[in-house]
């Protein structure tokens, strides 16, 4: 799952590789180039939607999926196989209509 902070989840990619440092400047594409940041991890996006969807907090937790914002500040966090399928379901409900997109 993939959630951008203070927008919410945006996609479900999937790990095609194991992470790697950058070969050029085109792998990255955020602010400070290659010096940024170490690795890149390739993936593939196997669904995304046009608008991110936000899930409230209540005492550090997300209401709907119990996750921690702790976790979701991290670069990665384990999710538990219960709440991947509550998000999984809700991206596929609003997942944009793309035929790159499998």
């Amino acid at each position: 799952m993939v959630w951008i902070g203070g927008k919410g989840f945006v996609a479900r990619a999937t790990i095609n590789s194991v992470p790697r440092p950058p070969i050029d400047k085109s792998e990255t594409p955020w602010g400070g180039g290659l010096h940024r940041f170490g690795l890149v991890i390739p993936i593939s996006v196997d669904i995304e939607v046009e608008r991110p969807i936000w899930l409230g907090f209540q005492n550090g937790k997300q209401i709907e999926t119990g996750m921690s914002q702790f976790a979701l500040r991290k670069s990665f966090s384990l999710i538990e196989d219960s709440v991947a399928g509550k998000i999984d379901n809700l991206l596929r409900r609003d997942q944009v209509r793309n035929p790159d997109i499998h």
